[in-house]
C-alpha cells in the first residue's frame, strides 16, 4: 500500500509543470508502482494515452489506466510503429513523448509533430544516441543523472530478491549462500546486484569489458575472471550490461544446471530469439529449460528483467525518480532546445533533492 504522501515530490514537481499547448504520450510500465504516478500524470496534461511494455504489465493496471485514456498494448517489437501511427493521427498537435526505454529512436526521423522526448533509462538513452542522426525534436534524458543513480541499489536488492525466490520455487534450494554467481558488468546496477549478493554469502565474480570497472570490482572486494571460463562454472549468472552480454556461441559454455537471469531491459542480454528454439521444458513465463551441446541450463523470464517479476516498488525513491522524469519535461519546454540529447542539469535535480530533504527533517 502506497502512504498518502509518497507522491508528495511528484505532486510538488507536476503542479509546477506548464504543459499548455501539448499533448502527452506515454510510453510506460502498467506495473503496480508505476501505477498512481501515471494516473497523477494523466490528469493533468492532455494524454493521448499510454502505450504499455508488455513484459511489466498488469491486468488491473491496464483496467484501471483505460478508465482514464486510452491504453495502447502492442506486441514489444511494434511498439515503435504504434507511436507512429498516434503521432500521424494527431498530426495537428504539438506532442511530448513520455518514455522508459527510447523506443521512438527507431522512428525518429518520422515524428515530425514531436516537440520533445524524455527518457528515464540508460537502455533508452543508447538508442537515442545511435539514431542521434534520425532525430528532429530534443532529447531530455535521466539516465544518468546523479538522483537516478540512487535507485541502484534497490534494483540491485530485487533482482536478487527475485533470483532467490524463484530458486525456492523451482529449485527448493532457499538460499543463495555458497553459490558461484557470475555478474556480467559492473555498472552501477551490476554493483550492486554484487553487494547484495556478497551480503548473501554467495561466491561473486565479475566480468567487464572495462579496466576500469575491472579495477573498481576487484578494490571492492570481488574476483576478476574471464568470461568464457567463468561461464563453465557458474551456477547462476547475472547480465546487467544494458547489451547482450552473452552471444549465441558463447552458450555452449555454460555450466550445465546454471540459471540464467537478466537484470537489464528488454530482452537484450541474452540471445533469448534464437534460444527459444532450444526450450525443451517450459515451466511457464518464469522458469524455461534450454538444452544446447548435451547440456540443459534455465533461463528466466524469457531473458527479460526479473525483478518485474514481483513488480519490486522502491518507495521514496521511486517519487524521486518519477519527480525528475516530470523535471525533464518541465526542462525541455522551457529552454527552447534544438534536436539533441540533454542530460537534466544539476540545478533540477537540487530541487527535488532540497523538496526530499525537507519533508525528512525531523522536527522535535
Amino acid at each position: 500500500m502506497y502512504s498518502s504522501n509518497t507522491l508528495s515530490i511528484f505532486k510538488f514537481t507536476i503542479c509546477n509543470l506548464n504543459s499548455s499547448g501539448f499533448s502527452f504520450l506515454f510510453i510506460f510500465h502498467l506495473s503496480e508502482n508505476n501505477h498512481p504516478y501515471l494516473k497523477y500524470w494523466i490528469q493533468h496534461v492532455d494524454s493521448l494515452g499510454v502505450i504499455s511494455i508488455p513484459y511489466s504489465e498488469l491486468k488491473n493496471v491496464v483496467f484501471s489506466i483505460e478508465k482514464l485514456t486510452k491504453v495502447y498494448r502492442p506486441a514489444l517489437d511494434d511498439i515503435p510503429n504504434t507511436i507512429l501511427d498516434i503521432c500521424k493521427k494527431n498530426s495537428e498537435k504539438k506532442i511530448v513523448l513520455v518514455e522508459i526505454g527510447g523506443y521512438s529512436s527507431q522512428v525518429a526521423h518520422l515524428l515530425n509533430n514531436v516537440a520533445l522526448a524524455v527518457e528515464d533509462t540508460n537502455q533508452g538513452h543508447w538508442n537515442f544516441e545511435n539514431n542521434t542522426a534520425k532525430l528532429g525534436f530534443p532529447v531530455v534524458s535521466m539516465a544518468q543523472a546523479h538522483l537516478k543513480k540512487l535507485e541502484d541499489h534497490l534494483i540491485g536488492d530485487s533482482i536478487v530478491y527475485s533470483t532467490q525466490m524463484l530458486l525456492r520455487k523451482y529449485f527448493r534450494q532457499d538460499y543463495i549462500l555458497g553459490k558461484r554467481v557470475l555478474v556480467l558488468a559492473y555498472g552501477g546496477i551490476g554493483s550492486a546486484v554484487c553487494k547484495t549478493l556478497k551480503a548473501l554469502k554467495a561466491d561473486v565474480n565479475v566480468y567487464d569489458i572495462d579496466s576500469l570497472k575491472q579495477a573498481q570490482a576487484y578494490l571492492e572486494g570481488f574476483r576478476i575472471v574471464k568470461k568464457l571460463d567463468a561461464l563453465s562454472k557458474s551456477d547462476i549468472i547475472i547480465g546487467c550490461s544494458g547489451k547482450q552480454s552473452i552471444k549465441f556461441d558463447e552458450l555452449k559454455f555454460i555450466k550445465n544446471g546454471a540459471l540464467l537471469v537478466s537484470g537489464s531491459s528488454k530482452q537484450v542480454e541474452f540471445p533469448y530469439d534464437i534460444m527459444e528454439k532450444y526450450i525443451r521444458r517450459n515451466r511457464g513465463d518464469e522458469i524455461e529449460e534450454v538444452r544446447l551441446a548435451g547440456k540443459k541450463f534455465f533461463i528466466v523470464y524469457k531473458g527479460q528483467p526479473i525483478n518485474f517479476l514481483h513488480d519490486s516498488a522502491l518507495g521514496d525513491i521511486f517519487d524521486i525518480q518519477m519527480s525528475l522524469l516530470c523535471s525533464c519535461v518541465d526542462y525541455g519546454l522551457k529552454s527552447n532546445l534544438k534536436p539533441g540529447i540533454y542530460n537534466i542539469p544539476i540545478e533540477y535535480q537540487r530541487v527535488i533533492a532540497k523538496q526530499y530533504v525537507e519533508r525528512k527533517i525531523s522536527r522535535i
